[in-house]
């Protein structure tokens, strides 16, 4: 059984004013929160700017994204801030 891999995430906003959208890669952060739960076959964090790494758009409500690679399956989810991710590990 291999590791989940994330091969994607971005958090950050889109306002009205498409030329001052805002995010940031949070790859990084979301590989050790999933590594951090690697005993979980549903690994749970919270998106927010506390576990992402900072607020890459202050004053906008964010959105998060991302892709992972796991036993041979893509897996994606998305939310907006404050919301939470679980995802199935589960064979």
């Amino acid at each position: 059984m291999s590791s989940p891999k994330v091969l994607y995430a971005v958090y950050g906003a889109l306002p009205h004013d498409k030329q001052r959208a805002k995010a940031h890669s949070v790859r990084d952060a979301v590989q050790q929160l999933i590594d951090g739960a690697s005993s979980q076959t549903k690994p749970t964090f919270k998106v927010s700017n506390d576990t992402l790494g900072g607020d890459p758009a202050p004053g906008h409500g964010k959105h998060f994204g991302m892709m992972v690679q796991y036993n041979g399956r893509l897996i994606c989810a998305a939310c907006e801030e404050d919301q939470t991710i679980k995802l199935d590990l589960s064979d």
